[in-house]
């Protein structure tokens, strides 16, 4: 076609971008592509990660009922149908089953999740048995298998229905009540392409017969407490390894004769774990290849004395600053009962509320300490610093003689500006009127400090704060 010479430029581009509209207003579901229906119902798919059972069964059985043309993609989209809640009816199981089938080789890729106590309290014995013949029949083609079983069914042959070969499963999350008292053998040590495990059961277990094996999390209690090293033992080859502990008074066993050398851990985790254990765990195993370290533990009596807190035992743990990158921030809370301190690959955090007796001076002294401790063990100079205050407390009390009070937090944060007289930005989540306060009482605090971050909307009494800091000192101030 041929512009005219009086015609506008852009009335050509103009009239095709408009017909271009009107087609695409005129387009439905029904005329669109098959690639770009599946395209969407892939996108769907994503979607549905987050429903739970009844919601992912609403909304997927509900493609089926929209037109004959979509039915017919969504039903050839095996993807959507490869994730089962064993609580569903047997026919909508059945159904998936027969959906998720790929049609060329009959097989499978399944998802499965099973919640004991979400099927209820009837046909329980018949729930029961129909979930142990599904996993005789379609334990070959679980990928994913994840299965809550609690008190209710601990007489339930349930636990060993799963010891059968699992030759796909490669993801495997079990959380066992702890009044079940079966130690469970898992797939008949026959599970050759697991790679992620957790383990809520409190059990030992042989991790050896499981080679791919790389991320691993298992609950630490009076049943496995003492096998803890043998089991990591017999899994060198895991990258990840998180420990969640659960009360446990039992006896420390004795340190092996070497330390166990965990070649390919990069991550370690050790939560809620006492004092004690902490330490013997971390004694007795060598990590060259640590890049991130977790210790939330738990401060408990031991003889009437407070255990040491053993952030000054695991920061030596810590890779350089060359291999790791700088740490130049600093994460600090606060709270009546604990504290918690983070810095690039590394997490401590301690709690003490279970402890009542102590020399108060003494662990006001320890908590200082611990928190001044990467200065004084890596020569740490942040120049950035997030602190978060919650300490509520005015006065303890007898209920709470170890509670952290305002004179501790002033006391903890003189000696927290004082020793990491580097940072130049500070980011305040909490209370202003303590940071001011410890902020202005000596001038070695902070001394470089240049900015200050802080919420828009603050109270009265924190924006007074604020505004009496920026009279003394010359600082910016930003806002999150």
């Amino acid at each position: 076609m041929t512009r005219s010479a009086s015609s506008p430029p852009f009335v050509e581009s103009n009239e095709l971008h408009n017909s271009r509209i009107k087609r695409i207003s005129k387009m439905t579901l029904h005329n669109l592509p098959t690639e770009v229906i599946s395209m969407i119902l892939r996108f769907y798919e994503d979607e549905l990660e987050k429903a739970n059972a009844k919601e992912r069964l609403r909304r997927t059985l509900v493609l089926g009922q929209i037109d004959r043309r979509l039915r017919a993609i969504a039903i050839s989209e095996t993807t959507l149908w490869s994730t089962i809640y064993l609580t569903w009816s047997k026919s909508i199981v059945d159904l998936y089953l027969q959906r998720s089938q790929d049609s060329r080789t009959g097989e499978s890729k399944l998802s499965v999740y099973l919640d004991t106590r979400a099927s209820g309290t009837s046909n329980r014995k018949a729930n029961q048995k129909r979930w142990r013949e599904f996993f005789t029949s379609e334990m070959a083609n679980i990928r994913r298998l994840e299965m809550q079983v609690h008190a209710e069914d601990k007489r339930s042959d349930i636990i060993n229905a799963i010891n059968v070969p699992a030759p796909h499963l490669e993801v495997f999350i079990l959380h066992l009540d702890a009044t079940v008292d079966a130690s469970p053998r898992l797939f008949n040590d026959d599970a050759p392409a697991l790679h992620t495990a957790f383990l809520h059961t409190g059990f030992h277990h042989n991790l050896a017969a499981f080679p791919s094996l790389r991320t691993f999390r298992l609950k630490v209690g009076p049943s496995n407490s003492r096998k803890i090293l043998e089991m990591l033992q017999d899994a060198s080859s895991l990258t990840e390894i998180s420990l969640l502990g659960m009360r446990d008074r039992t006896d420390l066993p004795p340190s092996p004769d070497e330390k166990i050398v965990l070649t390919a851990c990069s991550v370690l985790s050790l939560r809620h774990l006492e004092s004690s254990r902490v330490r013997f765990i971390l004694s007795n195993i060598s990590l060259p290849q640590l890049e991130r370290l977790t210790v939330v533990e738990t401060i408990v009596p031991s003889d009437g004395v407070i255990s040491p807190f053993s952030i000054s035992t695991t920061l030596p743990m810590l890779p350089s600053e060359a291999a790791l990158g700088p740490r130049t921030t600093l994460y600090l809370l606060l709270h009546s009962h604990r504290f918690a301190i983070e810095i690039r690959g590394y997490r401590y955090e301690a709690n003490w509320e279970q402890f009542r007796n102590t020399d108060l001076t003494r662990f006001l002294e320890k908590v200082i300490s611990a928190i001044t401790s990467p200065s004084r063990l890596l020569r740490m100079k942040p120049c950035r610093l997030v602190i978060c205050n919650n300490i509520t407390f005015k006065q303890r009390s007898r209920r709470y003689p170890l509670v952290l009070v305002d004179s501790d937090q002033h006391q903890i944060l003189c000696e927290t500006f004082a020793t990491y007289s580097s940072i130049q930005h500070m980011k305040i989540l909490g209370d202003i009127t303590p940071i001011e306060n410890a902020l202005l009482s000596c001038a070695r605090n902070l001394p470089v400090l240049a900015v200050i971050q802080t919420s828009r909307q603050l109270k009265a009494a924190d924006a007074d704060s604020l505004a009496r800091i920026c009279k003394k000192r010359p600082l910016w101030i930003e806002h999150y």
